[in-house]
């Protein structure tokens, strides 16, 4: 599909038109082998594909959707794809697969969205069991994220290759936002080409405060060339990260793997290499802020460091330090730069 001619000029009702707009209960829909292309402007609206119930419908329900073997390019406001479910409690909202296809940037970007973004209903209102996988990104224009998630429970996102030649300032490569739980984000390959990037690899973040995002597992996954590789932030439980290779350019500021405010989290067998701080852990700066049951054991870090930076450094708030069951254990540094610590000196001067 394809709307350049009728998509890039203003439509009398405000907003330009999308590929494919179905909101309405769903079922059973498969979206094979298309094409959407040339649709919205990125100024006012438009773009390609909306799937979900209407936001003010209760009981409208959704299930069972593939998007597979698609190319998505030269878009508006939405590049690619948007999935919301019911926001009333109880819907039947599961069973989304997003496989094998293609995204390409977007145009007017003022306003620009996410390639693929998958929305629950709230805490009462889950979309359940996502499949993201094969797809792959080569983003020459900027977009906010190319995959986020917001109130989904069991998901797996594998084998997505995602490359950024372009980059909005604080955009996410990976966003999995507030009330997910129970995902896998596995061998999935993240690759910046900007030396002046503010881009994010995979972060796992609540915007609302206190919120929790449980029972994660980010493992096997590639991430090259951005300012922050992998965050586990603000009211994160239960994550492992595991396995994971990282590599920078020892740019200002870069981290490898970032956890704050967060709790139960397993940091284990990566690798990171030129990387300002391999590591970097806080408390948060909120008032349910908090630190605890960190392992941090097995990993390498490979010529990071820089600037007089500590290779494992701590986030202070102005309101101190206090983290609770901290163990950081059998890693190895090589090749570190000239004048870099191993560890935050912070780290040692609490009884743990």
């Amino acid at each position: 599909m394809g709307g350049r001619s009728q998509q890039l000029s203003s439509s009398p009702q405000g907003q330009e038109g999308f590929a494919l707009y179905l909101r309405c209960a769903l079922r059973a829909i498969s979206i094979l082998n298309c094409r959407f292309q040339h649709f919205g402007d990125g100024r006012s609206g438009g773009g390609g594909v909306i799937l979900g119930p209407r936001p003010e419908a209760e009981g409208q329900g959704l299930e069972s959707l593939r998007i597979e073997d698609c190319v998505f390019a030269d878009n508006g406001n939405v590049p690619g794809l948007y999935i919301a479910a019911c926001q009333a409690p109880g819907c039947n909202c599961r069973g989304i697969s997003v496989n094998n296809n293609s995204f390409a940037g977007s145009v007017g970007s003022t306003k620009v969205q996410n390639c693929i973004y998958i929305l629950g209903g709230g805490a009462q209102s889950l979309l359940r069991h996502v499949m993201i996988s094969g797809n792959r990104f080569e983003l020459d224009t900027r977009i906010d994220v190319a995959i986020e998630l917001n109130w989904v429970d069991t998901f797996t996102l594998s084998g997505n290759m995602l490359h950024f030649q372009a980059v909005m300032p604080g955009s996410s490569g990976i966003l999995i936002r507030d009330g997910c739980a129970n995902g896998a984000i596995v061998g999935n390959v993240i690759v910046s080409d900007r030396a002046d990037n503010d881009l994010r690899g995979i972060l796992v973040l609540n915007f609302q405060h206190p919120g929790t995002i449980t029972n994660l597992v980010i493992s096997d996954n590639v991430v090259s060339g951005v300012i922050g590789a992998i965050g586990v932030d603000r009211g994160s439980t239960g994550v492992v990260v595991a396995n994971n290779r990282i590599s920078g350019s020892n740019a200002q500021a870069s981290v490898g793997i970032r956890i704050v405010d967060a709790s139960g989290v397993l940091v284990n067998g990566n690798i990171i290499s030129a990387m300002t701080q391999a590591m970097a852990m806080g408390m948060g700066d909120r008032p349910a802020s908090g630190l605890r049951n960190i392992v941090v054991e097995h990993n390498r870090f490979d010529r990071c460091g820089g600037d007089g930076q500590a290779l494992i450094a701590a986030i202070v708030p102005l309101s101190g330090w206090a983290a609770k069951e901290l163990l950081i254990r059998d890693n190895t540094a090589v090749d570190s730069v000239a004048g870099s610590r191993q560890i935050d000196p912070v780290f040692f001067c609490r009884r743990w």
